[in-house]
């Protein structure tokens, strides 16, 4: 499973918390739901356009053993799997050989 996935499981996780827990997120909730905004904040985080400063992303981080900073986030959503990466190398590898 890519980073990625792990992020939005995770985030998607801390966010139905948030939302039936804290009322700070009554107004988001009324706009989306927890995976909605899981996915629009994970992509945004691996793009380097979203704030890390929040409740969420701060527990999901906590979860996930990935220190609280952009660069930290922004390398663990970023970061391909084994299978991603052995893929790119077979295709790096052919490419020279040709």
């Amino acid at each position: 499973m890519h980073n990625h996935d792990i992020f939005y499981r995770e985030y998607t996780r801390w966010a139905e918390h948030a939302f039936f827990n804290d009322p700070e997120y009554a107004t988001v909730k009324a706009k989306m739901s927890p995976a909605e905004l899981a996915r629009k904040m994970t992509n945004a985080l691996a793009c380097g356009s979203a704030s890390k400063d929040g409740a969420i992303v701060k527990r999901t981080c906590k979860e996930l053993k990935i220190p609280y900073t952009y660069k930290a986030i922004y390398a663990f959503l970023n970061t391909p799997d084994e299978a991603e990466e052995a893929a790119l190398n077979g295709a790096l590898s052919h490419a020279r050989d040709s």
